[in-house]
């Protein structure tokens, strides 16, 4: 009977996209042929997935809108990802969820901050009517926000409340908060102070002789310096009491950080030393580029540094406590123009005594319009592995995004490997958009 009613429903609302142009219908089909990754010619068998999208729009005044994902799973329709935004002269409405994203809302340093993403379903209430002062209430499951900001003569500015508990809001604790933002000259400055007011009979683990206390604070401060137009430097402090409602907000911790960022070369440095476990970390980055085609977080992405028009080179290393935890080299380049591009990957990765390494050489090639190959080589000092992987992607008649991909891909590891699993991958899909 459900699925009667979902099919009904989408065809419903297929009709009325075809009576209303403010309805629009689209999404993908995906059919694939895999095996069981164990042996090539084993466990092969056929999936398919179907994808629907909808948006839609209320009026010419756009006071409302719809954007949705529906799967067939199962031979039943599911809802994925969705937002409604609904819009007036003195708010705006949102409900979302299912893993869509709108936007994080928060404190200058995100003491307190409802994210952008929503594992289940999200509302978020805006009024900006009540000049300078904007209000926003966030619900979440078991988590509610409200936030007033205010900008002043030029300085930032706000409050914010959290009220976090069982789903429904039940046995919750409530924080309060207080946040600024000035920029002055060079410089910029940010604040925040936070309490989280405990209930009597809370058991809060670690506070010894201030058991009784009735307040935790959380704090946080950044000073940010551009020295010129390409050096930034800025130093941090976050804290918090035991207690305070902030799972990820540490004990004691202390930041600093400098880059320098043209339009070839960007090199920096960050130092995080936490007080309260007496450690520290230190993270340094290079890259250098011949292109500004693609940004610096870009260069060595697996779908794109085929899009680069000259050659780019990256060197990460990650310190703790002044020990070396990896060190990672990249390098990317077109090798023949329009045609072929390289990627090649070095990591070394010591692990108490023993030093392991890392090693990966990739290619884009565009053989003709239609035909792209993807070969790539991998291999890890640690369990002896080597993985060889071949993609192949064709373009079916005319279209430019409906493509036959087929991937082929073997994984040996030593036979006292302790944590990598080999295995045999053939996989042949083809996914059609509408």
């Amino acid at each position: 009977m459900k699925k009667v009613l979902v099919l009904s429903l989408v065809l419903v609302m297929a009709l009325a996209g075809t009576a209303f142009a403010g309805i629009n219908f689209g999404g993908e089909f995906t059919g694939e042929i895999k095996n069981g990754e164990t042996r090539f010619m084993s466990g092969v068998r056929v999936n398919s997935a179907l994808k629907i999208n909808i948006s839609a729009d209320g009026s010419e005044e756009n006071s409302w809108s719809f954007e949705g994902k529906a799967s067939l799973e199962d031979s039943e329709f599911k809802l994925g990802e969705y937002k409604l935004t609904l819009t007036d002269e003195y708010f705006d409405m949102y409900f979302w969820g299912n893993g869509k994203e709108l936007s994080d809302k928060g404190t200058t340093l995100s003491l307190i901050s409802a994210g952008k993403a929503a594992s289940g379903h999200r509302a978020r209430v805006v009024v900006d009517a009540i000049e300078p002062v904007t209000l926003t209430a966030d619900y979440d499951t078991n988590v509610l926000y409200v936030f007033a900001d205010a900008n002043i003569a030029g300085y930032d500015a706000g409050l914010a409340y959290k009220r976090s508990g069982k789903p429904g809001l039940e046995d919750a604790r409530n924080t309060v908060g207080v946040w600024g933002k000035a920029g002055i000259d060079m410089f910029t400055l940010q604040a925040d102070l936070g309490a989280t007011f405990l209930q009597k009979d809370e058991d809060v683990e670690g506070e010894g002789d201030d058991d009784d206390k009735s307040l935790a604070f959380g704090y946080g401060a950044k000073v940010t310096a551009e020295v010129t137009d390409e050096v930034t430097v800025y130093a941090q402090y976050k804290g918090k009491q035991t207690g305070f409602d902030n799972a990820g907000w540490p004990v004691s911790e202390l930041e600093l950080n400098a880059t320098y960022d043209d339009s070839s070369l960007k090199v920096a440095g960050t130092f995080t030393q936490d007080l309260n476990a007496k450690s520290n970390k230190v993270k340094a980055e290079a890259y250098y580029r011949f292109s500004d085609t693609l940004g610096y977080g870009d260069l060595f992405k697996s779908d794109k540094y085929f899009n680069n028009t000259a050659p780019a080179v990256g060197l990460v290393a990650n310190l703790a406590d002044f020990s070396v935890e990896d060190v990672t080299l990249n390098v990317a380049s077109p090798v023949v123009e329009d045609m072929v591009w390289a990627r090649a990957m070095a990591k070394y990765a010591p692990e108490g005594d023993e030093n392991f390494f890392e090693v990966g050489a990739y290619a884009h090639v565009k053989v003709t319009n239609k035909l792209t190959v993807e070969p790539s080589v991998e291999y890890k000092t640690k369990d002896s592995v080597i993985d060889l992987t071949g993609k192949v992607s064709y373009l079916i008649g005319s279209s430019e995004d409906v493509a036959l991909k087929l991937t082929v891909q073997k994984v040996m590891v030593a036979e006292d490997a302790e944590e990598a699993t080999a295995k045999e991958v053939l996989k042949a899909s083809v996914t059609v958009k509408f």
